[in-house]
């Protein structure tokens, strides 16, 4: 029950700051890879719930690990691809077009292949209801990439505070400081432990690092003009308000038609 707690705050919470972001200015690609990030954290949450919460089953427990890879995969590009577009946009440094469309297409390629049994070929649940796990010699490709990428991201925030303007050293280093609890901490207790060593109630410290990551953000945005917060609000506000308002002109049908 308090995990479920923890992962429904923590996906308001990512849902939340997300849909702020990206409603900034749906145009601008920086805005766009940051909403996309956020489904990805929302994925992620949300399976690793369900991986440990459905037990009893072990095609679901076998389907959400699989998500868990691929929404991992995915919020690691869209990290990586963040930190050049900003890049991009201030005037500094990045990695270059073609090196950044070979990570783009090694990636879909990645996502694809978690959804396979080229990764995780199968689950056995015992009857203590321990999880074990059968892997394929696709997991050493997920893991390889998975490190590169953040290896790769790591190192051009660390040259941006270097090499960077005033601005960019203050957004990467909010950036750094957000990740650093997700890139260390959550692959060991998200997966690792629960996964390899059958510790599953770590999984709950998994939205945890995810909403410290988007507070970080959020910082950014206020101190170091990451985003317009005030043009944000509003339209966060116009689009919280028209789903309320839809989400009550259903009920009230409903009600009307049950009664």
């Amino acid at each position: 029950m308090i995990e479920t707690l923890i992962v429904i705050g923590g996906v308001i919470g990512a849902a939340v700051v997300g849909l702020f972001v990206f409603t900034r200015d749906v145009k601008r690609w920086s805005n766009r890879i940051y909403g996309l990030m956020t489904l990805s954290f929302v994925t992620l949450m949300v399976a690793n719930l369900f991986t440990f919460g459905m037990l009893d089953d072990a095609s679901v427990v076998l389907w959400c690990i699989r998500t868990v890879a691929a929404a991992t995969t995915l919020a690691l590009t869209c990290l990586y691809c963040l930190t050049q577009v900003l890049a991009v946009e201030s005037g500094t440094q990045h990695m270059g077009k073609k090196f950044n469309l070979a990570v783009f297409w090694v990636s879909l390629v990645i996502v694809a292949l978690d959804f396979t049994p080229l990764v995780f070929k199968d689950v056995f649940i015992t009857g203590d209801g321990s999880l074990f796990v059968t892997v394929a010699w696709g997991i050493a490709l997920f893991i390889v990439h998975a490190i590169t990428l953040m290896v790769v991201t790591v190192a051009h925030l660390l040259s941006g505070l270097r090499k960077g303007t005033k601005r960019r050293r203050g957004q990467d280093v909010s950036i750094l400081i957000g990740v650093a609890p997700a890139l260390i901490l959550a692959p060991i207790t998200g997966f690792i432990l629960p996964v390899v060593y059958g510790l599953t109630w770590f999984v709950a410290l998994t939205p945890f690092y995810i909403v410290f990551f988007i507070v970080m953000v959020a910082y950014a945005m206020i101190r170091h003009g990451l985003f317009d917060i005030r043009l944000a609000a509003v339209r966060t506000a116009a689009y919280v308000l028209t789903l309320l308002t839809l989400a009550a002109a259903y009920i009230a049908i409903v009600y009307l038609v049950s009664s």
